[in-house]
């Protein structure tokens, strides 16, 4: 007759059921704030700049003629250019001789207006409504043009500096016709001549 074994429960193995739930729950606090110093959870997404948008540095948008010089034209209350083609810079150097009154050397600026000439804002204004993109406006009398030979008198000027954006080079005289009405068209600048009946 077979024995009878009785059953038996099986040991202990001695590690508590929970523990590896608790060791992991007590590495969550260390984790965290490697997770929270993580650089892409500290990085805030990009934003699509948008039409005012202003680089990182917080500088302005460059805008035209950001790279200028600073000139006369660019100080605070100047008086803003209002010829086709004036700039900050319309500076001219007059020097005329043989006039028997004016003989001398002036200076203008125009946009804003100043300098030594006797009319300033006049030569400017008659500078400014002669002014055309197309065309040089101190350009000399052509060679070939066809003058009356009407002798105004001794008066030269030279004018140089920049108008426009243009160099300026150039003599006035009044030995003819048509140089007497080149002169003329320069009056504020030049002065009126000494014979002025004759121009």
């Amino acid at each position: 007759m077979p024995l009878h074994r009785p059953r038996t429960r099986p040991r202990p193995s001695g590690r508590p059921a929970g523990r590896p739930a608790l060791a992991a729950a007590a590495l969550v606090p260390l984790l965290l704030p490697l997770i929270g110093a993580s650089p892409a959870a500290a990085r805030p997404l990009p934003v699509p700049p948008g039409p005012g948008a202003v680089p990182a540095t917080g500088a302005p948008l460059p805008g035209p003629g950001a790279g200028s010089a600073p000139g006369p034209g660019n100080a605070p209350g100047s008086t803003p250019a209002s010829a086709p083609g004036s700039t900050p810079w319309d500076h001219l150097t007059v020097v005329i001789v043989d006039s028997g009154r004016n003989d001398g050397r002036y200076e203008l600026h125009c946009h804003p207006t100043f300098g030594t000439v006797p009319d300033p804002q006049g030569a400017c204004d008659q500078l400014d409504g002669q002014t055309r993109w197309d065309r040089d406006l101190f350009a000399p009398v052509p060679a070939d043009a066809q003058c009356t030979m009407i002798y105004g008198g001794p008066e030269r000027a030279h004018v140089s500096g920049t108008w426009a954006g243009r160099p300026v080079d150039t003599d006035f005289t009044r030995v003819n016709g048509c140089e007497m009405a080149r002169w003329n068209r320069f009056s504020h600048l030049l002065g009126e001549p000494a014979h002025p009946s004759e121009g």
